[in-house]
This record gives structure tokens, sequence and C-alpha cells, in this order.
């Protein structure tokens, strides 16, 4: 997957990572603690205990509006009524336990949706709440502080269950929920922006960290090939992005425009580094070929390779280009020497030639390509100057001999030598 699949990957992640906030807003629940639930069979157990030795009676049906059980000081400890909750006019409460200054610590009752039951503390104030709520698709738990603010949720939504903890404040800074593909964590700072997020993503596990601002600062997944990494700046745009794809691993970097500016991957078998310019268009590339070795061009605005370095077998070529992208200057090396080619129309005009035992030549040729004269040195070490015709047949030929003596030699359209001038010793006045 490339950088572009796996930003798309990652908005998509986003999506999910906020969904959670909307769903904190439903959690309006009843009753916590599950402890309850044994408590209330515990007091009147012992309230029918403190009977014991008096007199009793056996009803089969006992209709009351209230019934309390007093302790052992003639308080009422546990009531059993229809009791409405005050300022709550679609609660009420049917049986109630109450502490020593008879306020209601422990409530069971009904509410508009189903059963209710709310732990409550010395001063009455709800501490935990378990029920029922209609909007939702089950049961929830919620958990107050002692100032009556939400510290912790816990509910039933489509996709499954959701947990929410709350600040001193009563804003959400945590949330773990279901979602279609799996599980979600959300984190949150203190002014209710989203800091981190951990879930599931199209395919497979995503993770996400946001600035101060709420906006995405990095995000980490898988894609269809393996693991992908991006980075962005203030502005929500891409700065880097890391992947990998059928051939390999893709690293890219992006200018604050959004547009690329240096990437680097595995092509096949062989890696490779481009560099771009603000328009996006490749300037530079560096690549290793497994077959010859390494490779580095330069292009211009339009994509034209201007120069070429590249690896050849023994040694290394340098190819200058024109503007209709064929060679205009390539100097080589090789095992058996160096040279360096003028062209002109893809054919070489000039070329100066160094062979491997140090001997030089230059060459002079026409636009077809054909030598017309060359400068070298012979066998003997002795300078030559040759100037060539049609069919690459010599017209003359200027030497040395042994003895450092000039020599020309002059020859025919066919070849045949038609005269020479004498030789002439450099000594010789």
């Amino acid at each position: 997957m490339g950088i572009a699949s796996a930003d798309a990957t990652a908005d998509c992640a986003k999506e999910r990572a906020m969904r959670y906030l909307a769903r904190l807003g439903y959690i309006a629940l009843g009753g916590a603690l599950v402890v309850a639930g044994q408590l209330l069979p515990n007091m009147l157990m012992v309230a029918a205990a403190q009977t014991e030795g008096k007199p009793s009676a056996e009803f089969d049906t006992l209709t009351v509006r209230s019934l309390n059980v007093l302790d052992e000081q003639g308080k009422v400890a546990v009531r059993l009524a229809a009791t409405l909750r005050p300022n709550e006019a679609h609660e009420s409460d049917v049986v109630q336990v109450l502490n020593a200054e008879g306020v209601p610590v422990l409530r069971l009752g009904v509410d508009a949706d189903g059963g209710l039951l709310t732990v409550a503390g010395n001063d009455g104030g709800a501490r935990g709440m378990m029920g029922v709520d209609a909007k939702l698709d089950g049961g929830g738990v919620v958990v107050y502080g002692n100032d009556g603010k939400t510290r912790a949720a816990m509910t039933v939504i489509e996709g499954g269950g959701l947990v929410g903890v709350l600040g001193n404040d009563g804003k959400p800074r945590a949330a773990m929920e279901v979602v279609e593909g799996g599980g979600v964590v959300g984190v949150l700072g203190n002014d209710e922006k989203q800091r981190a997020w951990m879930g599931v993503a199209e395919e497979g596990g995503a993770v996400g960290v946001y600035g101060n601002d709420g906006k995405p600062r990095a995000w980490m997944g898988v894609g269809e090939e393996g693991g992908w990494v991006t980075v962005y700046g203030n502005d929500e745009k891409q700065r880097a992005g890391m992947s990998v794809d059928e051939d390999g691993g893709t690293l890219g970097v992006v200018g604050n425009d959004g547009k690329p500016r240096a990437a680097m991957g595995v092509d096949e078998e062989d890696g490779w580094v481009t560099v771009f310019d603000g328009n996006a268009q490749a300037r530079a590339m560096m690549s290793a070929r497994t077959d010859i070795g390494g490779l580095v061009s330069v292009l211009d605005n339009d994509g034209t390779p201007r120069a070429a370095m590249t690896v050849i077998e023994g040694g290394g070529v340098v190819s200058v280009f024109g503007n209709d992208e064929r060679q205009r200057t390539v100097v080589s090396a090789s095992p058996t020497g160096g040279s360096i080619e003028v062209l002109a129309g893809g054919k070489t005009v000039c070329a100066v030639k160094a062979d491997k035992d140090g001997d030089g030549t230059v060459e002079v040729g026409n636009r077809q390509g054909a030598t017309r004269s060359v400068l070298a040195v012979d066998e003997s070490g002795n300078g030559v100057i040759a100037v060539v015709g049609e069919g690459n047949a010599y017209r003359s030929v200027v030497t040395t001999d042994s003895e450092q003596n000039g020599k020309v030699v002059t020859y025919n359209a066919l070849g045949v030598r038609t005269g020479s001038l004498p030789s002439v010793s450099p000594n010789r006045k």
C-alpha cells in the first residue's frame, strides 16, 4: 500500500475514533454495585431474627401501603413502600434501606424504563446507580463522586458494551467501546479534545495520536500488504508516510503544501530514492540495479533527463543529455581505459580516449559519425596525426620515426600512397 492509500485508511480510522464521543451523551442510567442485591436479603433476615420470642402471625396475603422494619433502637431500618423520589416524578422507590440517621442509603425501585437500584452516601446523595435505559440496548451502571458528578459509566450500545471514565469536572477523559470491526479506546484531554485513539480499522489495528488542538499528528495501522505510519503537521496535512507495498517498504516526505518532496522505497529487488520540486515533479533519482549497480539521474522541469551517472561492467558512465533527450556528452571508464565523447544527433563527433597502457587518442568526426581526423600514439610511442576520407581511408598521415624525424605521407581515395615528404630531423637547420 502506498502513502496515499495509507492516508485514506487513517482518515477512516479517525472517523471511528470520534464515534464514542457522541455516545457518551446517551448515558443516563440508573443504579450501580451488584453487591447491593445481596445486602437487602441479609437485612431482612436480621429484622426477622429480631422478632424471635415475640408474638407472630401468619397470613396468606398481607396488603399494606407501606411496611417498616425497625432496628433494636426502634428506628426504621428498612421501608417497603411506593415512595416517589423528590424532584423525579418518573422514579419511585419500592424498598429503602436507611442508616442510623434515617437517610436512605440503598434504594430499589422502578422508573419509566424498568428496574432501578441506587446506592447513596450518608448524605443521601447517589454514589452509584444500576438500571435500564430504553434509549439504549440494555442496562447500565453509573458511578458518581461526592459532588454528584459522574466519574464512570458502563452501558450497552448497538455494537456491544461501552465504558466511560470522567474527570472531577464531569468531562469525559477516556472511553472504551465496541464498534463493527472490534474494540476501540479513546483518551481525551481536560478540554474534551481527543489526544489518543486505539481501535480497529478496515485491515487491522490502528493507533492515533493528537495534539492539544485535537488535530491528528500521527497514525499507525495495518494495510493490505503490511503496516503503515503517517505523520501530520499542525494544519492536518500529511508531512511524512511510511508503508509496505507488494515490493517492500516505502517512505515519503511531504512539504507544507501537501506535495511530495522526497521518497524512497524498494522496486522489486532494488532500492530507489526520488527528490521532487515544489510542483511534485521529480528532479533527481537514485536507484540500485541488481544487474549493473547504482544509477543517479538529474531531470529538468518537465521531467526530461539532463544528466545520468551509472555503473557498467568494470567501470562507470556519466551522460549529459540535450532537450531531445539524446546524449550530448558521455564520460566512461572501463577495464581497457577511459573516454570522453561529444555527440550530435546521436553520433560521436569528437572522442578522447586512453587505453589500458596509458596511450591517448583524439578522434574528430562529422555529423554522420564518420571519423575525419585522428591524433594518436603508435605502438612505438611516436605521435601520429591522420586525416581520413570517405570509406575511412587515410588521406594523409603525419608521424615521427624512431629518430624523432617528422614524416608526411599522402594517399589517394583508393588508399594508395601518392607521395611523401622527406624526413626532417628536428636538429636539422
